[in-house]
C-alpha cells in the first residue's frame, strides 16, 4: 500500500490523480480485504461512468493491440460526407466503404482508459483505476459527482454504459484477483504513474468483478499510464458487439457527464 497524500481538492472540478485520496494497492490479499471492507460484494450496479470517455476500444490479436478510435466511428454516425474512416492498421476508407466495413465488424467490449471508472451502486460509488503494473487505486464516495476528465471535452467517445448495459441492475457477487509473480509485474511496470513496485511475494494481475448474471468486469494495466477494462463471461471469453451497436454508442464526450 502506498499513500499519495491527495486531499480530493480538484481545481475547477478537473480530475488530478495526485489530488485523489485513494491509496495504491499492490498486494492482492490486501486489495481483496480492502474491497470487502468497502462492502462491494453484494452491491447492485445502478450506473457506470468512465471519467475520461473512453475514447477507444481495443482488440488484441496475434500479440498486437489494435486501437479503434471512437472519433472514426462517430464520423460515420454524423454522416458529414467528407471524413475518411481509418482502420487500426492505417488503411483509409471512404464513408461508404467504412459503413460496409462496420456492417461486418464485431468488436469485444474492451476499452482503454486513463482515469478512474465509477461504479454507481445502491451502496455508494466505487472508484477504480488500474493503469500501472500491479498497482490498483480504489476508493468509495471520494470523487465529486461533478468531477470532469482532465482531457479534452470535445472528443468523441464510446457510451460505455450502453455497451456495458448487461451489468446494470446486477449485484456484484464476488471479487476475483489473479496473482502474478514479481518478474511479470516488473516487466510490465513503466513508472509513468510514480508508483514504485514494493518488494513482496506476489503482485496483482487481472482484477475481475463477478456479477450475478455470471458476467465479469475485468481490469488490468495497458502500459504507458493506460488501463484496460473489458467484459467477459465465466469462461474468460470476451463479450462482443456488432459494428452497428458500436457506432450507435459513439457520442461527444460532454454528453456522458451523468449525475
Amino acid at each position: 500500500m502506498q499513500i499519495l497524500g491527495g486531499k480530493d481538492r480538484f481545481i475547477n472540478s478537473y480530475f488530478d490523480p495526485s489530488q485523489w485520496g485513494a491509496v495504491v494497492w499492490q498486494n492482492p490479499d490486501e486489495l481483496q480485504r480492502m474491497l470487502q471492507a468497502l462492502d462491494i460484494e453484494g452491491a447492485t450496479l445502478k450506473g457506470i461512468r468512465f471519467l475520461d470517455g473512453p475514447d477507444c476500444m481495443t482488440y488484441s490479436k496475434d500479440e498486437r493491440q489494435y486501437l479503434f478510435p471512437a472519433e472514426e466511428f462517430y464520423k460515420l454516425k454524423v454522416n458529414d460526407g467528407n471524413s475518411l474512416f481509418y482502420t487500426p492498421n492505417g488503411t483509409r476508407f471512404s464513408l461508404e466503404e467504412g459503413r460496409d466495413l462496420v456492417q461486418r465488424l464485431r468488436m469485444p467490449v474492451r476499452f482503454r482508459v486513463h482515469e478512474p471508472l465509477l461504479l454507481i451502486t445502491d451502496r455508494g460509488t466505487f472508484e477504480i483505476l488500474y493503469n500501472e503494473s500491479s498497482s490498483v487505486r480504489v476508493s468509495k464516495n471520494l470523487l465529486p459527482a461533478n468531477l470532469r476528465s482532465s482531457r479534452s471535452g470535445s472528443l468523441a467517445v464510446f457510451d460505455s454504459e450502453t455497451l456495458l448495459a448487461p451489468l446494470l441492475g446486477q449485484p456484484i457477487l464476488s471479487v476475483d484477483i489473479q496473482q502474478e509473480e514479481e518478474a511479470t509485474a516488473r516487466q510490465h511496470a513503466t513508472g509513468l504513474c510514480n508508483y514504485p513496485l514494493a518488494s513482496q511475494d506476489t503482485y496483482i494481475g487481472t482484477v475481475r468483478l463477478v456479477f450475478a448474471n455470471r458476467l465479469q468486469l475485468c481490469f488490468d494495466d495497458a502500459g504507458q499510464g493506460n488501463g484496460n477494462v473489458w467484459l467477459e463471461d465465466t469462461d474468460k471469453q470476451w463479450i462482443w458487439r456488432s459494428g452497428n451497436e458500436i457506432v450507435d454508442a459513439c457520442v461527444p464526450s460532454q454528453q456522458l457527464v451523468r449525475k
